[in-house]
């Protein structure tokens, strides 16, 4: 296949990169599955019939090769084409970028993406990925960029909470509390423990004591089972313990304190992982019966990437 992508007349045939992708497997490989496909997206499209999609099969092979900059070329060369125009391929293409830390990388990607028709609604449901490598940036600039996508996307209701609570964990950090809280308003289902623990959080920095009371003493009167237990992780109660032996005479410390006590006698604390932790770890599909308890048995996500998150 070297000297049919060699000579300027030579065509790559759809079965001829179906099989050149399936046996591929070293790096030395990497750069003839390239110029196999600028030479077939070159061929005329009058005799191509097939329906096969490459995209996600070449990307899975970058991945797993882990060659993020040739996936960058590679996209990048092939954007005005259909060639990659998958929701999985672009993904994975940013899942791999993550992998390898190249934020900025990431973001001049997901520009491309979401600024042209033909990629703009099939990379929505991939700004997780971007979002949580805008939280290991964790500057203003960042912050600033997700904020921009997160409302146009927000508009279109294609948000999940998950995305929310990234965006509202690097508000917080960047010191945009009350940013946060409105961020975290717009997810329906307020029970879920990273978006509790994030509200806390939010509330200990803009130091309103009194709003976190009536959050922890709802769980303690929940009755529900051992293994649906409602939580907080142990690190965000560490800080608001710190935050009030800083300021014991604030309004509501004596309360807090006690309901702390309370949620330590009722194993209503979790020390399994911290917020950080919980929040880039990729969720696993459970199956059809298994225990809630095992949500928390997952890889960690600064080893797999994004591209299991649902």
């Amino acid at each position: 296949m070297q000297e049919v992508c060699a000579k300027e007349d030579g065509v790559v045939f759809t079965e001829d990169l179906k099989a050149m992708l399936h046996l591929s497997e070293k790096h030395e490989d990497v750069q003839l599955v390239v110029n196999m496909i600028q030479k077939y997206i070159a061929s005329s499209s009058e005799n191509k019939f097939s329906t096969y999609v490459f995209g996600p099969v070449v990307m899975r092979l970058l991945y797993y090769l882990n060659e993020p900059s040739v996936a960058v070329d590679t996209f990048s060369s092939a954007s005005s084409s259909d060639f990659f125009k998958q929701t999985s391929t672009l993904k994975l293409l940013l899942c791999l970028l993550y992998k390898n830390n190249m934020y900025s990388e990431m973001k001049e990607m997901y520009d491309l993406m979401i600024h042209s028709e033909r990629f703009s609604n099939l990379a929505r449901p991939s700004f997780i990925v971007m979002v949580a490598a805008c939280c290991k940036q964790n500057t203003s600039e960042a912050l600033e960029y997700a904020l921009h996508v997160w409302k146009i996307l927000n508009e279109q209701r294609t948000n999940s909470y998950k995305c929310a609570a990234f965006m509202a964990y690097l508000a917080i950090k960047q010191n945009r509390s009350e940013l946060a809280l409105e961020i975290l308003a717009t997810v329906e289902r307020q029970q879920y423990i990273d978006i509790r623990c994030l509200k806390v959080l939010a509330y200990l920095k803009l130091e309103k004591y009194l709003q976190i009371i009536p959050m922890f003493r709802s769980i303690l009167e929940m009755d529900t089972a051992p293994t649906r237990k409602q939580t907080y992780f142990s690190d965000v109660i560490t800080a608001v313990e710190e935050k009030l032996a800083s300021d014991p005479e604030a309004s509501g410390v004596e309360d807090l304190l006690n309901l702390i006590r309370e949620l330590k006698r009722h194993n209503r604390i979790t020390v399994i992982e911290s917020l950080e932790e919980h929040l880039f770890t990729p969720i696993n599909p459970m199956t059809k019966g298994t225990n809630l308890v095992k949500r928390n048995v997952r890889d960690t996500f600064n080893n797999v990437g994004m591209e299991n998150y649902a």
